[in-house]
This record gives C-alpha cells, structure tokens and sequence, in this order.
C-alpha cells in the first residue's frame, strides 16, 4: 500500500485547526481478496479448529484510518466490544476488503 496523493485543507474554524487527507492505494489487498476468493477463504481447511479470513486491511491502514484507529484504542483499553463494533462499522464502508459470508462471527 503507498499513500499517492496527500492534501493539507484549512478548516477556517478559527482555531487554526487543518484537515489531512491521504489517498492509498489498496492494490495489494484487493489482489488478496480476490486470490482468497479463488482459492477459498479457509485457513486450517478441514480441521476442527478451521477458521475463516473475513477481510484484508494492509497495516499501513490501522494507521491510517480514523475507524481503525479507534478500534486499536478501543483493544489498547481492554473495551473488546467497542473494538468489535468498530471493525464491524469498517466492514460495512469498506466491502471490497471483506470476503463474502452468510454470517460472520467475531
């Protein structure tokens, strides 16, 4: 993942507060899913302790994104429940990173 475009915006709040948004590319990570997906998304394939990959986040992106950032926190904290709502509210804006599950279990 590289960051390609970065932009600095005054929020004019009169606090001289600024806004910093980064542009990514999530190439690599899409390719995962999508190998994944070909592959099967299966880990421990046939084993009583099989467990399933839910998504790819590249881990420049915990750093990166605000609602992984508080989800990190959240974990920091001991707030386990707060963290799963967190990672639930990113699969929700980010499906292209997701695998396709009837249900999904954390």
């Amino acid at each position: 993942m590289a960051i390609y475009e970065q932009k600095l915006t005054d929020l004019n709040d009169g606090k001289g507060g600024v806004a910093l948004t980064n542009k990514v590319d999530l190439r690599d990570a899409l390719d995962a899913v999508e190998i994944s997906k070909i592959v099967g998304n299966t880990i421990n394939q046939g084993k009583s302790d099989e467990k399933q990959i839910m998504f790819a986040i590249p881990q420049e992106l915990w750093t990166l994104d605000p609602t992984l950032r508080l989800a990190t926190f959240y974990r920091s904290v001991g707030e386990e429940a707060k963290y799963v709502a967190q990672i639930r509210k990113w699969t929700k804006e980010n499906p292209r990173l997701c695998m396709k599950h009837e249900r999904r279990f954390f």
